[in-house]
């Protein structure tokens, strides 16, 4: 949401970013945002952000390494600060800061993000999404130390999230019982 590719008008205040590979544009990946979304390169100084009908001239900042080469950075043109990504909201290119974008994760409450790493580590186990889900064995290639490690921080999280969701109906239990009354 207010990433390149989503062409929501800004109205101001802090929004939320999805995770997607086209919510963003980095120099590294440039020319192969999508067809629509794209920086044509001028020069070593300038280039040009192409965005449908739209065209956003950017600069180009060159870091040069200490063991040779260069590192290309994107400038932001609100605060001329260097960074690794910009994105466009409506008609405007900045970086995250300057556009007030936020990570998604930071509109959720402490249980939803309980239940986001709950999802992610069981991805990443590959098991089934779902606290409530059954648990598979350790995954071919993982190390045992990995694997003791993460199934230890689930069976955590996964405890302390049934203890706040027991409360939360007992709350909305207590509420319905004085609706009712």
């Amino acid at each position: 949401m207010g990433g390149i590719l989503s062409g929501r008008p800004y109205r101001g205040g802090n929004r939320a970013v999805e995770s997607m590979p086209e919510a963003r544009l980095t120099y590294a990946d440039a020319m192969r945002v999508n067809k629509r979304t794209y920086v044509r390169i001028e020069d070593d100084e300038w280039g040009v952000v192409v965005h449908g009908n739209f065209e956003y001239p950017v600069r180009i900042d060159r870091h040069y390494l200490h063991f040779g080469g260069y590192r290309r950075w994107l400038i932001c043109p609100l605060c001329d600060g260097r960074r690794v990504s910009l994105y466009i909201d409506g008609q405007r290119v900045g970086c995250r800061d300057c556009l007030k974008l936020r990570y998604a994760a930071q509109h959720e409450n402490a249980r939803g993000r309980m239940t986001l790493r709950v999802n992610r580590l069981r991805q990443r186990l590959g098991w089934p999404a779902g606290f409530a889900s059954s648990s598979g064995g350790k995954p071919r290639g993982m190390h045992w130390s990995t694997y003791d490690r993460l199934a230890e921080e689930l069976e955590r999280l996964t405890e302390a999230l049934t203890i706040s969701l027991g409360k939360w109906v007992d709350r909305a239990e207590m509420r319905l019982q004085r609706m009712s009354r």
